[in-house]
């Protein structure tokens, strides 16, 4: 899905749209866009292209309707640039990834953090909206949040026939601890960012910027919680740590994140395989191994899932 332009190449789109444009240089990427950093008169701007036309109309969709209730970034212009791509133009965020702080920098900032979590969890969507992933006109295709969770057991969204005996061993085994514990699952329902990484969240001067909304979607908050701790950023520590005090006090937060961890590894496994982006299957694989394991839960908190 990503474009393969060369720096000149980029240099001319970005002029043939702002002439007047200059300190056009490359930015950190993510896996789908290239991103360029350029000013124009008296404003910093970012570009971003892409064959993902979607992705940049479902990032629009959150700053419309969102941005009064979380930070987020100010999309400006998404347009065609030539068939099948296209490019998304936003106003530059002057700030830093959580990837880039110091181990101090993030202790004295876990507290806004950990605030804007809670500022994703107090965000109702109407139930019409549905759940799971939802699109650039703000809908999701799930009835419930059970529905959501055990689709990627559902062969008609997910063929695991294509993936390997281990892969579909693991797709077995996570199917059987989700359906032992589906019981406790609930229709709570705010919005989730879905990729809460430490590339993802900017902080300048106290103030959390959620971008790549690509992943975002409707369901329990603590599905972003799980999110979080499936990943285990090293440079997260602290935060990780803060959040293991906060959100896993009792038996049934501990069984929902259990379960949504093991959800999140095969859907990025599914995605990885499909779109030849992400993390390595193989460690994909051995993570969840590692969740299913009691042994790792024991580590984590003394709360114990029968």
């Amino acid at each position: 899905m990503k474009t393969q332009y060369n720096e000149n190449e980029i240099f001319e789109i970005i002029k043939g749209i702002y002439p007047q444009a200059v300190n056009i240089h490359k930015m950190k990427e993510g896996l789908v866009s290239q991103t360029y950093y350029f000013e124009n008169i008296d404003t910093s701007l970012v570009f971003q292209i892409s064959k993902d036309m979607e992705g940049y109309k479902k990032e629009n969709y959150v700053f419309q309707t969102f941005s009064n209730k979380i930070p987020v970034k100010n999309i400006l212009n998404i347009d065609k640039y030539q068939d099948n791509i296209y490019f998304c133009i936003s106003e530059y965020i002057d700030a830093k990834r959580l990837h880039d702080l110091s181990e101090n920098e993030m202790n004295n900032n876990i507290i806004y953090i950990m605030n804007i979590l809670k500022l994703l969890q107090n965000i109702d969507i109407d139930h019409d909206k549905g759940f799971g992933y939802f699109n650039s006109k703000g809908n999701a295709p799930y009835n419930t949040w059970n529905d959501f969770i055990q689709a990627v057991f559902n062969k008609k969204n997910y063929n695991w026939n294509l993936f390997s005996k281990r892969t579909n061993e693991i797709v077995n085994n996570v199917l059987n601890e989700i359906k032992k514990y589906c019981y406790i699952l609930d229709n709570r329902k705010s919005l989730v960012h879905g990729d809460f990484g430490s590339y993802n969240v900017l902080i300048d001067k106290k103030k959390i910027y959620l971008i790549d909304w690509g992943l975002g979607l409707y369901g329990d908050p603590l599905y972003e919680i799980a999110n979080i701790l499936f990943w285990n950023e090293k440079c997260l520590k602290s935060l990780i740590n803060s959040i293991m005090e906060e959100y896993i006090k009792d038996k049934n937060s501990r069984i929902k994140i259990y379960i949504y961890l093991l959800r999140t590894g095969l859907e990025e496994i599914y995605m990885n395989k499909n779109n030849n982006v992400g993390a390595n299957i193989e460690w994909l694989e051995n993570r969840i191994e590692e969740i299913i394991d009691s042994n790792y839960w024991n580590k984590c908190t003394s709360i114990v899932i029968p």
